[in-house]
């Protein structure tokens, strides 16, 4: 038996299940969201009673500035008719003191939308959108009063809004506990293995040691290879997106 040949069309045939694996199991919607306050103007609680802050004609105690950061973080589209419940960022303990402010956009073909709503009895934020792809999404100022917790609300088909750090990047837990990690490794085990296999079958018969030698080095070569592909890929996906951090400093 040529166990060379047999070698070769094992390693193509998981090979092309690792590839079509690969896009299968990561292609996933995920809706993410950075918040940042900071305080923009303010008095002090010893600041004397003569001194008045308006904003808009308003008496306001403060100014806080809050930034909502939200784009799709997976390489799945959201369209407009996956949202069943309003995408809304609920302002409790605090009045926003003007329309919420679309700072940019990743591209102006998404139609995404902020408009100031109501929620529960408190000022609150929609967002709409026409569809999100991979690191779609907008940066959004909203000016308010107080200190606000900021409460999100919607449902997306399949998905669940998450909040994120601020600029978080993957991590190696990240990594390790994404859903399509551990099958793609046993599908590289499977593969590096196969090669190693046959590597040692050619030792072990001596029918072609050197060949064998060739082999097991190919198989633990692509192993390691491999291997730093999964843990680079995560990375390239999930980091937050370049746009969005230059809106936001």
């Amino acid at each position: 038996m040529d166990w060379g040949l047999f070698g070769v069309i094992l390693a193509i045939v998981f090979f092309t299940v690792s590839v079509f694996l690969l896009f299968a199991l990561i292609k996933k919607r995920r809706p993410v969201f950075v918040l940042n306050t900071s305080l923009v103007i303010g008095l002090g609680g010893d600041a004397p009673q003569e001194i008045e802050l308006r904003f808009l004609d308003k008496p306001v105690a403060n100014v806080n500035r809050t930034t909502i950061n939200f784009f799709n973080r997976g390489n799945e589209v959201i369209r407009q008719v996956d949202v069943t419940e309003p995408v809304i960022f609920k302002f409790q303990g605090a009045k926003i003191l003007r329309p919420p402010k679309i700072l940019c956009r990743s591209n102006e073909a998404i139609k995404l939308s902020a408009e100031l709503t109501k929620k529960d009895g408190c000022d609150a934020v929609e967002i709409g959108f026409l569809y999100l792809s991979h690191h779609d999404g907008a940066v959004i100022e909203v000016l308010h009063d107080g200190k606000a917790q900021v409460i999100p609300s919607g449902n997306i088909i399949g998905t669940v809004m998450k909040k994120i750090d601020d600029f978080e990047e993957p991590r190696l837990w990240f990594v390790a506990t994404n859903r399509f990690l551990a099958l793609l490794v046993a599908v590289t085990i499977g593969f590096a293995g196969t090669l190693m296999s046959v590597a040692l079958g050619e030792i072990i018969h001596g029918s072609n040691r050197t060949n064998g030698a060739i082999w097991l080095c190919v198989g633990t070569g692509t192993y390691f290879l491999v291997m730093i592909i999964l843990i680079m890929v995560p990375f390239v996906l999930y980091r937050t997106p370049g746009w969005s951090r230059q809106a936001t400093h």
